[in-house]
């Protein structure tokens, strides 16, 4: 069963199980974007974490997913991830 799929049965009934197929699947997607982003060397910056920070993402973008819009999970689940792995590695500017 592919990613969409399971998203979709978890939107109409969602469980525990499901959710956590749904996360345990979209690991690769998350140490992807992890693979991506520019990490200085920071302890804000260690990958486990940034991973643990992107299946925060996750979870919020399976929370937040509508399935009235024309957008795959895959899509939406990216970029909600990625916004949040990329939040640790910004600047701070006070």
């Amino acid at each position: 069963m592919d990613l969409q799929s399971l998203v979709l049965e978890y939107k109409t009934n969602p469980t525990s199980s499901l959710k956590n197929l749904i996360v345990k699947e979209s690991i690769p997607l998350i140490k992807s974007i992890v693979g991506k982003v520019s990490c200085p060397n920071s302890p804000l910056c260690d990958k486990d974490d940034l991973i643990n920070i992107g299946a925060t993402g996750l979870l919020q973008a399976l929370d937040n997913y509508t399935l009235d819009k024309d957008v795959k999970f895959n899509t939406f689940a990216y970029y909600l991830s990625l916004i949040h792995i990329s939040e640790p590695t910004r600047p701070l500017y006070i």
